[in-house]
């Protein structure tokens, strides 16, 4: 019979629950047979019964009739109830989580990439595959701007449940009742979403390939993925297609991934189908997830940016330390006793999981040593990721933590074992979820769960997310903001000179050129050297190309991170932007011709303002005026549903004015910009922001609410001469 035509086989036993009411079948399903008692190749040589924990004769156990399965189903509610609690917690505490450094760097590719199109790698240099910012897309396009790290959340959330998953079954095929296999699942979850580690809460690309691998073992374990031809077939390709996308991801997954497939070639490969025809299609499956996007993007034309991207400067990435491959090898001893110095209590874990696996080593079967030796080799293969990446930030060891969790898993299995070879289905059993929910919490978690439950409490939209994070923002981001509202769009592109991915995502614009990062101009590589071997060909000729296309409306830098005046980038700068701002932070610049309208403008039509006067209500307006050397304050007013919500305010002082912006609900700024006695000012309504400049030099912005009305509070006769004239600039860039 062919595998396609074996629609009706079954592996392994079927499990039976003959229970006499639904709460007692409840709870002996938390303590039925482990995977292990039911695959023809797992299983320890111990004696163990293949009908589970069922008594002989088909009787049911009413030992525990009466008042003992209310004892079970109050366990499974209260593990039920902390669960959901601890993910619903967990999302609003990674919302803010998820906010990290290379997490906004690929929001701001994504943004980029759905604001001129094109592929990712037109968009951005990024080493790694087009799985990570695929699901940062989807987590933009879905949430939009306000829910997309509600979004980033639940994707992490997904993450932290296949690694909880596949823990789950590990205990499961070690011998280890259901009940077991959960609560670890349990405090799988809230370790990689609530805890202090920094690989927790975040969707970081190694998050995503240990989530890949995981879902490998999950399918590996479950006989129900292997039941029929068209099952086992499906199954082995999509655990090749899992690994060969991890491996895409990150290329130094390699390792991990080839000790995880070898592990499902021996455990499905041997029964269910020809050891070879598993094997075929574990390779066909990743081969297809492995070449998926250089095919892709070869035949969409845009191959030569793929390849500079994920396997140029990745070996860029791994040149520019100048290590030797013994000096990797040292470095990774070194990092290793660093890394366990300050975890003695993994150190443990570790020693005694290899312990127990050696003293227990004869007493395995075939199938249980596969699974130890799974184990061990990801473990070592981690290492050497870890190694050949010669990178040791804290959050790559995402790779790490996943084999020493399954150490752990496997030891519980192996601990609680018996309770399923002694048919022992004690209620007590059905509160170990909680228990151990409790305990990962204790360890490091109180403090994710307390925020989040905070937050949960607190925040009842995807728009108060944003009004909170709003509230968090400095006077000045809010100020340079509303400056570039009033000339400019949410999303459109701005040239900067920056190393942070805050800059874009701060002023709610998207890169001008695909050199998001100034250190993809200079040949700087994160933890190794700097040269120009490593900026890569063309870069120069792209970047004119970039900023032809997207014709920025601003110029954006630090004070502590000038432009570098060796390069290219700052005849740009020079020839095509005028500062508009500059102060001890940074300098904010126009292009040419937007600064220049910015200036006093004497042609418009005269009007008359009297305080009180309403300026502008639905219509955008620009107002020039004369500034009297006299009057000490000036206030122009926007006055929303609640009253006055928003105001720009100016003080004189000796030669110069104090421009106080000012909105409720965010930190003000007050900016002080020369004055003499000629001094001209310019107020500009635009849709989404009021802008006041002084002789052309921005001195205050707030944010506008489109229809806001825009009053002149106080100080009217201090504007000398005012003109009415158009508020729309030459131009809002791309």
């Amino acid at each position: 019979m062919s595998d396609l035509d074996d629609e009706t086989g079954v592996d392994g036993v079927d499990e039976v629950v003959n229970e006499r009411d639904a709460s007692s079948a409840a709870e002996r399903r938390l303590t039925d047979e482990p995977v292990a008692a039911r695959s023809n190749d797992g299983g320890s040589t111990e004696q163990e019964p293949t009908g589970g924990h069922h008594p002989a004769g088909g009787e049911t156990d009413t030992s525990h009739a009466g008042a003992a399965p209310a004892w079970g189903s109050w366990g499974v509610a209260v593990s039920c109830t902390l669960m959901v609690l601890v993910a619903a917690a967990s999302l609003f505490w990674m919302e803010a989580r998820g906010a990290d450094f290379d997490p906004q760097y690929m929001r701001t590719v994504v943004e980029r990439t759905i604001r001129f199109g094109g592929s990712y790698y037109e968009n951005a240099v990024h080493n790694k595959g087009p799985l990570e910012p695929f699901l940062y897309e989807v987590a933009r396009r879905v949430g939009g701007f306000d829910g997309f790290w509600f979004m980033i959340a639940l994707l992490s959330l997904a993450a932290a449940c296949c690694v909880g998953a596949a823990a789950h079954v590990v205990t499961r095929l070690a011998g280890g009742p259901a009940v077991i296999g959960a609560s670890v699942a349990a405090g799988t979850i809230v370790h990689f979403t609530l805890s202090g580690a920094d690989y927790a809460g975040v969707l970081y690309a190694r998050n995503i390939t240990v989530a890949l691998l995981c879902v490998i073992v999950v399918i590996a374990g479950t006989d129900a993925c292997w039941t029929t031809g068209r099952r086992r077939i499906a199954s082995a390709a999509g655990c090749g297609v899992l690994a060969g996308l991890a491996v895409q991801t990150l290329l130094t997954t390699v390792f991990a991934g080839s000790v995880v497939l070898l592990w499902v070639v021996w455990r499905r490969g041997r029964l269910e189908t020809p050891r070879s025809r598993a094997g075929v299609w574990i390779v066909i499956g990743g081969a297809v997830g492995l070449v998926s996007a250089p095919i892709w993007y070869l035949l969409r034309g845009s191959w030569r940016d793929f390849v500079d991207g994920w396997w140029v400067y990745a070996r860029f990435m791994s040149e520019a330390t100048d290590r030797s491959l013994a000096d990797q090898g040292r470095l990774g001893w070194d990092s290793l006793f660093e890394y366990y110095r300050e975890r003695p209590e993994v150190v443990v874990f570790i020693v005694l999981w290899g312990v127990v696996t050696l003293v227990r080593w004869h007493r395995f079967d075939g199938g249980q040593r596969a699974l130890r030796l799974m184990i061990g080799a990801w473990f070592a293969a981690a290492w050497v990721e870890l190694i050949l990446s010669q990178r040791y930030s804290s959050h790559y060891y995402a790779v790490l933590a996943v084999p020493t969790l399954l150490m752990l898993a496997d030891l519980v299995g192996q601990a609680t074992a018996r309770l399923v070879r002694t048919g022992a289905t004690h209620p007590i059993l059905a509160w170990m979820p909680a228990l151990a929910i409790v305990l990962s919490l204790q360890i490091g978690a109180l403090e994710g769960l307390r925020v989040g439950v905070e937050s949960m409490w607190a925040v009842q939209s995807t728009e108060e997310f944003t009004e909170r994070r709003e509230s968090g923002y400095s006077g000045r981001s809010h100020t340079m903001r509303a400056t570039l509202d009033a000339v400019s769009d949410e999303q459109d592109p701005i040239l900067a000179w920056t190393s942070y991915p805050w800059t874009y995502i701060d002023l709610h614009r998207t890169s001008a050129t695909r050199y998001i990062w100034k250190t993809f101009l200079l040949g700087e590589i994160y933890l190794g050297r700097t040269s120009e071997e490593f900026v890569l060909d063309g870069t120069w000729d792209r970047f004119a190309d970039d900023l032809a296309e997207s014709d920025p409306v601003a110029f954006v830098v630090e004070s502590g991170n000038p432009v570098d005046e060796s390069t290219p980038f700052v005849d740009v700068v020079e020839s095509d932007f005028t500062p508009v701002w500059e102060d001890g932070d940074g300098i904010l610049s126009f292009r040419n011709d937007v600064a220049d309208w910015l200036e006093p403008n004497t042609a418009g039509t005269p009007v008359d303002l009297a305080d009180g006067d309403l300026i502008a209500a639905d219509e955008p307006v620009r107002l020039d005026a004369g500034l009297d050397p006299v009057f000490p304050v000036v206030e122009i007013g926007l006055t929303g549903t609640g009253g006055v919500d928003a105001s720009l305010t100016i003080n004189r002082t000796n030669g110069s004015v104090d421009v106080d912006s000012w909105r409720s609900g965010v930190a003000n700024w007050v900016r002080n910009v020369p004055a003499p006695p000629d001094a001209g000012v310019t107020i500009i309504v635009a849709d989404d922001a009021v802008l006041m400049a002084i002789d052309g030099v921005v001195a205050g912005a707030v944010s506008r609410e489109p229809g806001t009305a825009v009053w002149i509070t106080t100080g009217a006769d201090a504007l000398l001469d005012p003109v009415e004239s158009s508020a729309e600039p030459p131009g809002s860039g791309g």
